[in-house]
């Protein structure tokens, strides 16, 4: 991702190639991307993998991933987001749209506690 060259843009922490970038938007809008990932081979670009490593949902709400695509797949609006997939990347929690219903029921299961009473669904292990 970095490049010295005169075609490239700077940020505060990434370099990145313009042709790099091009590349990435028709990776991504081709569904490669997609495909690859469910697949488990979590490149950026055929070849190259996140700048620190990441893979899953980790690359997936990754600054660097949101600087490149310019969205933040953890928020909700005018597409799914992946909260149901990965919740605590997304930092769920109680009442949060699009979240897994355990994050919910652990909610309500400290809260019961909280006040010394029995959840209505009793005193099941924690479903995190």
């Amino acid at each position: 991702w970095s490049s010295g060259s005169s075609g490239s843009t700077r940020n505060a922490r990434c370099e990145v190639d313009i042709a790099k970038l091009d590349e990435a938007v028709e990776y991504i809008s081709s569904g490669d991307a997609i495909s690859n990932f469910s697949q488990g081979n979590w490149d950026f670009l055929p070849g190259e993998r996140h700048p620190r490593g990441h893979t899953g949902c980790r690359m997936l709400v990754s600054y660097e991933f949101k600087l490149i695509f310019g969205i933040d797949l953890c928020e909700t609006g005018s597409y799914t987001s992946i909260r149901n997939v990965c919740p605590t990347s997304c930092f769920c929690g109680a009442g949060m749209d699009e979240c897994p219903l355990v994050c919910n029921v652990d909610a309500v299961r400290s809260h019961f506690l909280a006040v010394g009473q029995v959840p209505p669904f009793g005193s099941l292990p924690s479903l995190r």
